[in-house]
């Protein structure tokens, strides 16, 4: 109970220090541009205007959340241990573990912060030109929350290894690959190239495929996708989070501090 205690300050102080940041004024301005970018889109669509803003939105809202979890998830451990202001917090004492999951709680409730408003300004947009409500809506948002979720621990882990530098653009190429490697599958080459096909699946096995919470399409066009496919991929980026911070909180645990 004190751990979980201790947990809970050091997040909520890692919220406040973010939130000192202006991070969520830049989401605001970046929802209100978005609002009069997908009106002004939706003004030369003929017949789909709401699925525009959709699309527009649900973009926005992906590409901000990631940003937000790579650049300033790259420096969240980094900069305590450089300023030395780390000693400090664990001499009180606080495990190094507790450390290391208050800071990523601490962010994660920034990202789901950023999330929440922008979902609702583009879901605003959306029904305001016609939109209809449809479960997906609510799906894509959590998915594009999971997916920024496991970019931070990713980022925070390479951290431990590299510079603040290396790691944002290690998990850039993850992001980028988590959303291509699946596909190379259905190439022809690869298929006639059982080794090639075994690296990538042992890839997608090891690394994030964020394939799995890319539900966009399926909500601009099919607006359907079967309650078993949805629950096994937030179980998937819950699981994969969590792994991924269990294991950062045990090279942080081994980790020379001086």
């Amino acid at each position: 109970m004190i751990e979980l205690k201790t947990i809970w300050t050091i997040s909520k102080y890692t919220f406040i220090e973010l939130m000192k940041s202006r991070v969520i004024y830049n989401t605001l301005f970046l929802g209100f541009g978005l609002i009069c970018i997908s009106y002004i889109a939706a003004e030369f669509a003929y017949g789909v205007p709401q699925k525009v803003a959709l699309d527009f939105g649900m973009g926005a809202l992906s590409l901000s959340a990631c940003g937000i979890a790579l650049f300033l998830g790259g420096p969240l451990i980094k900069n305590e241990v450089e300023s030395r202001t780390i000693q400090m917090i664990l001499s009180r004492p606080v495990k190094r573990e507790s450390f290391i999951f208050g800071r990523v709680l601490g962010m994660s409730l920034l990202l789901a912060l950023n999330v929440s408003v922008l979902g609702l300004m583009t879901t605003s947009v959306y029904f305001f030109m016609g939109g209809e409500f449809q479960s997906l809506l609510i799906w894509t948002i959590l998915f594009s929350l999971l997916e920024s979720i496991i970019l931070l621990n990713v980022v925070v882990l390479f951290s431990m290894f590299t510079t603040t530098t290396l790691s944002v653009i290690y998990t850039i190429i993850i992001l980028i690959l988590g959303h291509n490697i699946i596909n190379s599958l259905e190439l022809e080459m690869v298929k006639a190239n059982s080794f090639l096909e075994g690296i990538i699946k042992t890839y997608s096995f090891i690394f994030p495929d964020l394939t799995k919470l890319n539900i966009k399409d399926f909500l601009l066009y099919d607006n359907s996708l079967s309650v078993s496919y949805l629950l096994k991929s937030t179980s998937y980026g819950l699981l994969y989070s969590g792994v991924i911070l269990v294991i950062t909180a045990w090279v942080f645990g081994r980790k020379d501090l001086e």
